[in-house]
Protein backbone atom coordinates (compact mmCIF):
# COMPACT_ATOMS: atom_id res chain seq x y z
CA UNK A 1 0.00 0.00 0.00
CA UNK A 2 0.93 3.61 -0.32
CA UNK A 3 1.13 6.16 1.72
CA UNK A 4 -1.59 8.13 -0.16
CA UNK A 5 -4.15 4.63 0.57
CA UNK A 6 -4.31 5.43 4.22
CA UNK A 7 -7.24 7.80 5.60
CA UNK A 8 -5.69 10.89 6.80
CA UNK A 9 -5.65 11.61 10.78
CA UNK A 10 -8.50 13.89 10.53
CA UNK A 11 -10.59 11.40 8.98
CA UNK A 12 -10.09 8.47 11.55
CA UNK A 13 -10.76 10.48 14.20
CA UNK A 14 -14.02 11.54 12.62
CA UNK A 15 -14.85 8.44 12.17
CA UNK A 16 -13.99 6.89 15.76
CA UNK A 17 -16.29 10.31 17.23
CA UNK A 18 -19.32 9.38 15.13
CA UNK A 19 -19.01 5.57 16.12
CA UNK A 20 -18.74 6.93 19.96
CA UNK A 21 -21.46 9.08 19.34
CA UNK A 22 -23.64 6.34 17.85
CA UNK A 23 -22.37 2.87 19.67
CA UNK A 24 -20.29 3.98 22.50
CA UNK A 25 -17.03 1.76 20.70
CA UNK A 26 -15.24 2.07 17.46
CA UNK A 27 -12.72 -0.41 16.30
CA UNK A 28 -8.68 0.52 15.67
CA UNK A 29 -6.41 -1.59 13.21
CA UNK A 30 -2.69 -0.82 13.22
CA UNK A 31 0.08 -2.96 12.20
CA UNK A 32 3.49 -3.99 14.28
CA UNK A 33 5.83 -6.77 13.36
CA UNK A 34 3.90 -7.55 10.39
CA UNK A 35 0.77 -8.39 12.85
CA UNK A 36 -2.42 -6.84 12.61
CA UNK A 37 -3.71 -5.71 15.63
CA UNK A 38 -7.43 -4.58 15.88
CA UNK A 39 -9.12 -3.49 19.10
CA UNK A 40 -11.75 -1.69 20.25
CA UNK A 41 -11.94 1.92 21.69
CA UNK A 42 -14.67 2.89 23.50
CA UNK A 43 -15.91 -0.44 25.97
CA UNK A 44 -14.44 1.13 28.77
CA UNK A 45 -15.70 4.33 29.32
CA UNK A 46 -18.97 3.73 27.94
CA UNK A 47 -19.43 0.64 29.45
CA UNK A 48 -17.01 0.00 32.29
CA UNK A 49 -16.07 -2.77 30.34
CA UNK A 50 -11.96 -3.43 29.49
CA UNK A 51 -11.05 -3.16 25.60
CA UNK A 52 -10.86 -6.15 23.52
CA UNK A 53 -8.06 -6.77 20.86
CA UNK A 54 -7.06 -9.43 18.06
CA UNK A 55 -4.27 -10.21 16.51
CA UNK A 56 -3.04 -11.63 13.63
CA UNK A 57 -6.63 -12.16 11.65
CA UNK A 58 -7.25 -9.71 8.53
CA UNK A 59 -9.10 -6.96 9.30
CA UNK A 60 -12.14 -7.90 7.87
CA UNK A 61 -12.75 -10.84 10.08
CA UNK A 62 -11.41 -9.31 13.15
CA UNK A 63 -14.23 -6.51 12.53
CA UNK A 64 -17.05 -8.76 12.93
CA UNK A 65 -15.55 -10.68 15.93
CA UNK A 66 -15.58 -7.59 17.79
CA UNK A 67 -18.14 -6.24 16.88
CA UNK A 68 -19.98 -9.32 17.94
CA UNK A 69 -18.34 -8.68 21.44
CA UNK A 70 -18.95 -5.25 21.92
CA UNK A 71 -22.93 -6.05 21.01
CA UNK A 72 -22.73 -8.50 23.39
CA UNK A 73 -20.97 -5.91 26.17
CA UNK A 74 -23.80 -3.53 25.11
CA UNK A 75 -26.23 -6.17 26.20
CA UNK A 76 -25.10 -6.17 29.44
CA UNK A 77 -22.33 -9.72 29.36
CA UNK A 78 -19.31 -9.09 31.18
CA UNK A 79 -15.87 -11.13 29.67
CA UNK A 80 -13.43 -12.08 31.74
CA UNK A 81 -9.96 -13.74 31.27
CA UNK A 82 -10.48 -17.56 30.27
CA UNK A 83 -13.86 -16.97 28.74
CA UNK A 84 -14.38 -19.24 26.43
CA UNK A 85 -17.02 -18.98 23.28
CA UNK A 86 -18.44 -21.63 21.48
CA UNK A 87 -20.88 -19.56 19.45
CA UNK A 88 -19.53 -16.92 17.49
CA UNK A 89 -17.86 -18.71 14.54
CA UNK A 90 -18.95 -22.32 13.80
CA UNK A 91 -15.92 -24.42 14.40
CA UNK A 92 -13.75 -22.02 15.82
CA UNK A 93 -13.32 -22.16 19.54
CA UNK A 94 -12.21 -18.46 21.30
CA UNK A 95 -10.42 -17.79 24.56
CA UNK A 96 -10.26 -14.51 26.46
CA UNK A 97 -6.90 -14.76 27.63
CA UNK A 98 -4.34 -12.48 30.64
CA UNK A 99 -6.54 -8.41 30.98
CA UNK A 100 -9.28 -9.40 27.75
CA UNK A 101 -6.31 -7.53 25.34
CA UNK A 102 -5.52 -10.36 23.55
CA UNK A 103 -7.33 -12.79 21.50
CA UNK A 104 -5.42 -14.94 19.00
CA UNK A 105 -7.25 -17.49 16.95
CA UNK A 106 -5.21 -20.65 15.89
CA UNK A 107 -7.68 -22.36 13.20
CA UNK A 108 -5.54 -26.03 13.39
CA UNK A 109 -6.04 -26.67 17.00
CA UNK A 110 -9.00 -24.84 17.48
CA UNK A 111 -8.10 -22.80 20.32
CA UNK A 112 -7.02 -18.96 21.05
CA UNK A 113 -3.85 -18.71 22.49
CA UNK A 114 -1.27 -16.23 23.63
CA UNK A 115 1.20 -14.76 21.29
CA UNK A 116 4.10 -13.00 21.34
Amino acid sequence: MEPSDFPTRETVYAKIRADLDQYGWSLISSIYRDELFTHTVGLSWSYEHQEIELIGLNQEIAAMLLNELARRVVNGEKFHANYHFEDIVDGVDLILVENLSLIHISEPTRQAERSY
